[in-house]
C-alpha cells in the first residue's frame, strides 16, 4: 500500500474512530509531559487547604456555593466531593485526572466546533494547548482548573445548538463553569454582543446563562470585599503618565508576546530595563490584530475571542496598577504564570492565523500547504524544546497520608504538602473518623 492509498484509508476511517484515536493522542501527549503528575500527583494550596479540608469538616452539599478568595468555586468543590469517596491515598489522583478529562473535554470540543472554520487555527490551537510554555502551577491541579475553563466556556458559549437536548447540556456545563472562578464575569461582555449578532433562542439562552452565572459571581465578589481597596484612578493615571506606560507594555511585550513560544530563562526578562522596542513589538502586534479583524470582519467566532482578550486584558492591567504600580505577585516569574496563560494561547492563533492569511494570498495550493506544514513542523520544534517537564520527587505528603490512612478513628494526624510554593511549607491537621 503506497502513501496515497494510506491517506486515503485514513480519510475512510469511521469517525467515531477518528475521534477517539485524537483523544487517545492527546492523553498520552499530555501524560508524557508529565507521567508522574497523574501517578503522584502532590496537592497545591488551595487543594489541601481549602477543598480537601472543607469537604472533610464541613462536606457536599453544604461546601457547594462557599466562598473563597472573594468567589464560588462550584466545580473544583464537586469534583473534591467526589474524590473523597476513594481512599485518602487516591483522592490527589481522582482530582488529578478529573481536570485532565475536563481538559480532554475542551480539545474535543474545539476539534469539532464547526465555528473554527480555518483548520490550520483549529490544529494549531489544539496542538498549542498541549505543548503551551508554563510553569508547574496550572498543570493539571483543581485549584487551578479555572483557567483551562476559558477555552472550554469559550467553545461552548460559540457552539451552534441544532437541538434542545444539547441546549440542557451546554447550559449545565456553563453553569458549572461559569460559577467557577471569575471567567464569566469577563465572558459577559463578549455574551451581551455576541446575543446582538447571533439573534437566536439557543444562542440567548446560553449567553444568558453566563450573564446570570457572572452576576452571581460579582455579587459575591462585592459583598466580600474583594473589589474594595487599591490605587485611586487618580493614582492610576499618575502612575501611567509619569511611566509612559511602559512598565505595562514591557510586561506584555515579555509576558504574552516572547512567552507565546519560549520558556522564561531567568528573572532578568522581567526586571531587565525597559526598552524602546517593546514599544515597536506591541505596535506591530497591534497592526497584526487590526488586520487580522479586518480579515475576520463577519465571523462572530474571531471578534467573541478578540472581545474577551480584550476584557481580560483589561482586568489584569487593572490588577497590576490598582496598587498604584506594578504588582509583584503578578509580574514574578512563576507567581502570576495563570494569569497570562490565556492571552499566550489568544496570541498563539492570533500569529497562525496571520500566517495563515498571508499564504493563502501570496502562495498558490500546493505552496500553501507545503508552507504551512513546514511552519507546524518549525513551530512544534521551538514548542518542544519545553517537552516534557519534571516536577519535583514524592513529597512527605504521601507518608502522612499513609499514617492518616492506618490511624486510630480520633486521632489527629498532621499533613504536610509540597513546601517549595512557600518558603515554610503547609500543613493542615485532620483527625481520623
Amino acid at each position: 500500500m503506497n502513501l496515497t492509498e494510506r491517506l486515503n484509508a485514513l480519510r475512510t476511517l469511521n469517525p467515531v474512530l477518528k475521534d477517539a484515536l485524537l483523544l487517545a493522542f492527546m492523553l498520552l501527549l499530555l501524560v508524557f509531559r508529565n507521567p508522574r503528575i497523574f501517578t503522584w500527583p502532590e496537592p497545591w494550596i488551595e487543594d489541601m487547604m481549602i477543598f480537601i479540608r472543607d469537604e472533610y469538616n464541613t462536606g457536599f452539599p453544604d461546601t457547594a456555593f462557599a466562598v473563597y478568595a472573594g468567589y464560588i468555586h462550584l466545580l473544583p468543590r464537586i469534583i473534591t466531593w467526589i474524590a473523597m469517596k476513594s481512599d485518602p491515598e487516591n483522592v490527589m489522583r481522582v482530582m488529578s485526572w478529573s481536570v485532565l478529562i475536563i481538559k480532554l473535554l475542551a480539545f474535543f470540543l474545539i476539534y469539532k466546533s464547526k465555528e473554527i472554520s480555518s483548520a490550520a487555527v483549529k490544529f494549531s490551537l489544539l496542538a498549542y494547548l498541549v505543548l503551551l510554555p508554563f510553569c508547574s502551577e496550572i498543570y493539571n491541579n483543581v485549584t487551578n482548573l479555572q483557567w483551562w475553563l476559558i477555552p472550554l466556556m469559550g467553545v461552548i458559549i460559540i457552539k451552534r445548538e441544532t437541538g434542545i437536548s444539547g441546549l440542557v447540556v451546554s447550559v449545565i456545563m456553563l453553569i458549572l463553569t461559569g460559577l467557577t472562578g471569575v471567567n464569566s464575569v469577563l465572558f459577559a461582555l463578549p455574551c451581551a454582543c455576541l446575543m446582538l449578532m447571533v439573534r437566536t433562542k439557543y444562542c440567548t439562552a446560553k449567553c444568558l446563562t453566563v450573564i446570570a452565572c457572572a452576576g452571581a459571581q460579582l455579587y459575591v465578589l462585592c459583598a466580600s470585599g474583594r473589589v474594595s481597596g487599591g490605587g485611586t484612578l487618580s493614582a492610576v493615571a499618575s502612575y501611567i503618565s509619569e511611566t509612559g506606560g511602559i512598565d505595562l507594555i514591557h510586561l506584555f511585550v515579555i509576558r504574552v508576546i516572547y512567552h507565546t513560544l519560549f520558556s522564561f530563562g531567568s528573572e532578568k526578562y522581567l526586571t531587565g530595563p525597559r526598552s524602546y522596542a517593546d514599544i515597536l513589538v506591541f505596535l506591530l502586534f497591534i497592526y497584526i490584530l487590526v488586520l487580522n479583524l479586518r480579515h475576520c470582519r463577519r465571523q462572530p467566532f474571531v471578534w467573541f475571542i478578540f472581545l474577551f482578550a480584550s476584557v481580560y486584558t483589561a482586568a489584569i492591567f487593572c490588577q497590576l496598577i490598582k496598587s498604584e504600580g506594578v504588582s509583584w505577585h503578578i509580574s514574578s516569574r512563576f507567581g502570576g504564570e495563570r494569569y497570562f496563560v490565556f492571552l499566550r494561547i489568544c496570541n498563539f492563533v492570533l500569529l497562525v492565523s496571520s500566517i495563515d492569511m498571508l499564504f493563502r494570498k501570496v502562495l498558490g495550493r500546493d505552496g500553501y500547504r507545503k508552507a504551512m506544514i513546514c511552519l507546524g513542523i518549525l513551530l512544534s520544534a521551538v514548542l518542544l524544546k519545553n517537552y516534557p517537564v519534571f516536577f519535583k520527587f514524592e513529597h512527605q505528603y504521601y507518608a502522612d497520608v499513609e499514617r492518616f490512612r492506618s490511624a486510630e478513628p480520633g486521632t489527629p494526624v498532621t499533613v504536610h504538602f509540597p513546601p517549595d510554593y512557600f518558603p515554610a511549607g503547609r500543613s493542615i491537621v485532620l483527625i481520623k473518623k
